[in-house]
């Protein structure tokens, strides 16, 4: 499950079409949805009653940091006995926080870094300290020193960054901040467009370079013992990538997945705009267990057999569920495997 606990975020990524400076109309962030700590208490009750989650992501269109009672979440979550990933930008990852993290027992976090020097890093994040990119790398190993102190594994750890015009050239260079730190995994994210950001997207000249930058961070990343998904990048920036996928294979997100959003619309996945229900106006059991969510999920079954996606889903332009669909249709059809880089991390299909 993916909470989104704020809609509030402390930076403006040019490429963020939820806070970008470029996008006009954006709402002012103190008006923005954030989650009630009881919301989320009702929530972990529901998830405990009944069974079968295992995994618990806070996230958001905001910054999960940024949250006042992000701390008591994080605590709560672990108390309930779920795994828990923290997506955040890593600008309010001060040490303490970190080592923080590292007690209450955080499974996996994941910083959207992206970029590999402090120049871009600063094109990106108009506004953010010059120190900033560097802090973050800090606080990571403060993370790691204080796992060490508590003899714990320490959380598995991404740096991502999303793939425009002003990350590309920097990606080797966000491969070596990786390797410096001890992190394990760089993940690269394709850039998600709204008409006003449409030209940070890469021409087909830059395309042509930046492919040989993605095989040249596969080739690195394995000398260096990182796994990356910079082999897997370019095919699935194919235009028809996800609808040959769902020629072949179910969607089995409305099973292995769900998206709650501060403000508690239950949505099937993230990349689908349709909602299940409303955390203010019924419990997460109710949703769950409804048949509107019993119907929407025989849909996405149905995808092999019918030629569109359901309806508000982005299944055959970008689905961000493609690669863990196709790992569990491998798990339960190995006769008809399809070719499919592992997902980011193992917690759907392990």
């Amino acid at each position: 499950m993916q909470i989104g606990i704020t809609d509030r975020c402390n930076f403006r990524c040019l490429m963020c079409p939820s806070h970008s400076p470029l996008v006009p109309g954006l709402p002012p962030e103190g008006q923005r949805a954030q989650m009630p700590l009881p919301v989320l208490r009702g929530l972990l009750d529901d998830l405990t009653r009944l069974g079968g989650t295992r995994w618990i992501d806070l996230v958001g269109v905001g910054e999960p940091l940024l949250h006042p009672d992000f701390v008591q979440f994080a605590e709560e979550v672990k108390r309930s006995g779920f795994g828990l990933c923290i997506s955040t930008n890593g600008a309010l990852l001060t040490t303490e926080i970190a080592a923080l993290l590292a007690e209450i027992g955080v499974d996996r976090i994941n910083v959207s870094i992206n970029a590999g020097s402090d120049e871009v890093y600063r094109e990106v994040h108009p506004g953010a300290p010059a120190a900033t990119r560097q802090a973050i790398l800090a606080s990571l190993r403060a993370m790691y020193a204080r796992c060490r102190e508590l003899g714990r594994p320490r959380p598995a750890a991404a740096l991502s960054a999303v793939v425009f015009r002003r990350t590309y050239r920097d990606l080797p260079a966000l491969l070596d901040s990786a390797a410096a730190v001890g992190v394990g995994y760089v993940h690269l994210h394709p850039l998600a467009t709204v008409p006003a950001t449409e030209d940070l997207a890469l021409d087909a000249e830059e395309w042509e370079h930046a492919r040989q930058v993605f095989r040249d961070l596969a080739a690195r990343a394995c000398e260096l013992g990182i796994r990356t998904n910079a082999s897997a990048f370019l095919a699935e920036e194919r235009p028809d990538h996800c609808r040959e996928i769902y020629r072949r294979i179910r969607c089995y997100a409305g099973h292995v997945f769900t998206v709650i959003l501060a403000d508690g619309q239950v949505r099937f996945c993230c990349g689908c705009e349709w909602t299940a229900g409303d955390l203010n106006q019924q419990s997460f059991w109710r949703i769950w267990r409804s048949r509107g969510y019993a119907r929407m999920r025989q849909t996405a079954l149905s995808l092999p057999r019918v030629s569109r996606a359901p309806a508000g889903c982005s299944c055959f332009q970008m689905c961000p569920h493609a690669a863990h669909n196709t790992a569990i249709h491998n798990q339960l059809f190995p006769q008809r495997r399809l070719p499919t880089t592992a997902p980011p991390d193992a917690r759907l299909t392990e």
